[in-house]
């Protein structure tokens, strides 16, 4: 199973500073699922993949509150 999501990051700067920072963290159990981060304009796009639908909505779900968190940062 994979799955690619865009979020909007209003700049190119600030995507790309969303992706490196997201790139640091290692996969916590690569064996069930593995992502990587990469900007495209003014988008994050976060690409995982996973050995079973419910591996993948388990790495998106514990993904999504960073992205957020920097969403926020950024935004106060």
């Amino acid at each position: 199973c994979s799955k690619e999501l865009k979020y909007d990051f209003k700049t190119p700067e600030y995507a790309t500073i969303a992706a490196r920072t997201l790139n640091v963290d290692d996969d916590l159990k690569p064996d069930e699922s593995a992502s990587t981060f990469e900007s495209r304009d003014n988008y994050l796009i976060f690409k995982v993949k996973a050995i079973s639908e419910k591996h993948l909505q388990k790495a998106i779900s514990t993904t999504e509150p960073s992205i957020d968190l920097i969403q926020r940062d950024r935004k106060s």
